[in-house]
């Protein structure tokens, strides 16, 4: 039976596509890229670990379920388990992935007006500029100087 960063070697070994080094490393061992390797060569040559690697692989949906556990253990991992902040706000960002929490409800996306102008300052000349300011200060003027007048009258009526 694997240990539990043993089975983290495994996993991210599977996830990462046999990259070893780098399965070494996010599964927690400490080292230089030399040390990680030399790790993950001793793992892979483990039968605990060439078994679970042998494993069938499960349904889609029981893998995703058993990376969502495996990146929970390494998120919420206690501080003297060996994992470092970086390797513990990496998993919490997957996890978050995994889950969905990083998609932009459809409701929340703004659309562009239908009116909306495209203007090229790069390309417009001088009198173009001061034609679509003038413009701007027009098409703004008058809901400035609405909600000025109705400030105006709150104020005014807080003070009598």
């Amino acid at each position: 039976m694997p240990t539990l960063k043993q089975s983290r070697f495994v996993t991210a070994y599977v996830l990462n596509g046999g990259n070893g080094r780098q399965a070494a490393k996010e599964a927690g061992y400490q080292g230089n890229d030399h040390t990680l390797a030399q790790i993950a060569h001793e793992n892979l040559i483990k039968p605990d670990i060439v078994g679970a690697l042998r494993e069938p692989l499960e349904s889609e949906e029981e893998l995703r379920e058993r990376v969502i556990r495996e990146l929970k253990s390494l998120a919420f991992a206690l501080p003297n388990d060996g994992l470092g902040v970086m390797a513990k706000l990496r998993s919490l960002e997957l996890l978050a992935k995994c889950l969905g929490s990083f998609k932009k409800p459809a409701e929340n996306r703004v659309e562009p007006e239908e009116n909306y102008k495209v203007f090229n300052v790069k390309d417009a000349n001088p009198q173009q500029l001061w034609a679509r300011l003038q413009e701007i200060q027009r098409e703004t003027a008058q809901p400035l100087d609405d909600a000025l007048e109705a400030l105006e009258d709150d104020v005014g009526s807080t003070q009598e």
